[in-house]
């Protein structure tokens, strides 16, 4: 079947819908990339450009792949559009991974500031789930990173971005691979 390229762009889809292995053609091998390497932490670009849909197959395609390593790779795909408070990324963020593994957030950390509680939860998940890997997608993540460069200088280390990209990056598979990974779109 082909696609009439005037009445629809193969590289956009609306949420939920399924994306067709075809669209991708050449774009296969940078899927394989951001799924099964550790150097994307950003794609950024124009808006209509593909950039969910790249990712949304990402987390189709590669969601319950075998690493080299042996551990299994769980891709969250998260729209957090117009998100810049931390509480409301790591509420989401929570939800998910409670809903797919089962592993409640320990109760006393409920109130705690939100990378704090993200980074025990995420410590709690690696040491209870060693055969896991993590790669969270987070779409749409504008404001969120934002918000983030703009408290940069005054709490670094104690933003959430932070300890999403430097902290936790830290704990490796047998292969090297960080074993939770996050993307910003």
């Amino acid at each position: 079947e082909q696609l009439d390229l005037d009445r629809a762009s193969p590289f956009s889809s609306l949420d939920g819908q399924h994306v067709r292995l075809e669209t991708y053609t050449g774009r296969a091998h940078e899927a394989q990339k951001i799924a099964l390497g550790g150097s994307y932490t950003r794609v950024f670009s124009g808006r209509k450009l593909g950039k969910s849909a790249l990712l949304k197959y990402v987390a189709n395609m590669f969601d319950g792949f075998e690493l080299p390593s042996g551990n299994e790779l769980s891709v969250f795909f998260i729209t957090i559009a117009g998100g810049e408070s931390e509480r409301w990324v790591v509420d989401c963020i929570l939800d998910e991974m409670t809903d797919r593994f089962g592993l409640q957030e320990a109760a006393a950390l409920i109130g705690s500031q939100p990378a704090e509680r993200f980074s025990a939860y995420m410590k709690r998940f690696l040491s209870e789930k060693p055969s896991h890997n993590v790669l969270f997608i987070l779409d749409e993540a504008d404001a969120f990173v934002e918000g983030q460069l703009a408290r940069y200088d005054a709490d670094r280390e104690g933003s959430l971005s932070f300890r999403m990209m430097k902290e936790l990056t830290a704990q490796v598979d047998a292969n090297q691979l960080p074993r939770v990974r996050t993307i910003f779109s």
